[in-house]
């Protein structure tokens, strides 16, 4: 399996940073509309992922309350939808693991049940760094920098996790197509590893999006109607 993806189209990047600038029309400041859009959207969150299991189905929901008002606010969008893909992704391997182990009579079965999870885990690790690195680029483009930038994207640290992670799931892909016990077993401590360490790091990264400048939320804050003002 190549590992292309890496790549970021940078005349792509460079076009959707031009474009976030000139149509919200505030350097360095978060408008009304994307300040209550976001506020509302990382508060039930937040909510939702203190559950015991996270509720993943309402925090997804809640990513898709984000609007297309503004590049920055659909960069966002795509960006949050992305992360609880994975997040889901990877919570459902140790149950699967365990199902696949009880159903499947030999290793190569147990195997093969279990390469579309690691398959969907290593799509959503690519997709999850994509948008990442994106709204990174669309907010330091707007003029946000120090730790604004980690509220609306992830630390750098963060971001390296997730890139670590991708190269460690696809690894696992090809250890699961082709049998490779020994090598699967190290790829799987190496995973695990891996999550722990983006865990960690996601726990420093801040996530309250009022440290970001900002015009004063809209009256309501479940509104979302308007345009960047």
């Amino acid at each position: 399996m190549t590992r292309s993806f890496v790549l970021v189209a940078a005349a792509g990047l460079a076009a959707i940073v031009c474009a976030t600038a000139a149509a919200a029309g505030l350097h360095g400041k978060l408008s009304s509309v994307e300040y209550t859009q976001l506020r509302s959207a990382f508060k039930a969150m937040k909510a939702d992922s203190e559950h015991n299991p996270p509720q993943f189905t309402a925090m997804d929901s809640a990513c898709r309350t984000l609007t297309n008002a503004t590049p920055m606010l659909k960069v966002e969008r795509e960006d949050c939808i992305g992360q609880i893909a994975f997040l889901a992704a990877a919570s459902s391997i140790a149950k699967l693991t365990k199902s696949c182990s009880d159903s499947e009579a030999t290793i190569a079965l147990e195997d093969h049940c279990m390469l579309p999870a690691y398959k969907r885990l290593a799509t959503d690790a690519v997709v999850m760094h994509q948008g990442d690195t994106r709204a990174a680029a669309v907010a330091r483009g707007r003029g946000f920098g120090g730790r604004c930038v980690d509220v609306l994207a992830d630390s750098p640290k963060v971001i390296t996790d997730e890139l670590r992670i991708s190269y460690v799931a696809e690894d696992i892909v090809d250890d699961l197509q082709v049998d490779a016990e020994k090598d699967l077993f190290s790829d799987s401590d190496r995973l695990a590893k891996a999550e722990k360490a983006l865990a960690k790091d996601a726990g420093e990264s801040p996530t309250n999006v009022s440290i970001c400048p900002h015009r004063p939320a809209l009256p309501g804050s479940g509104s979302v109607v308007g345009i960047a003002a």
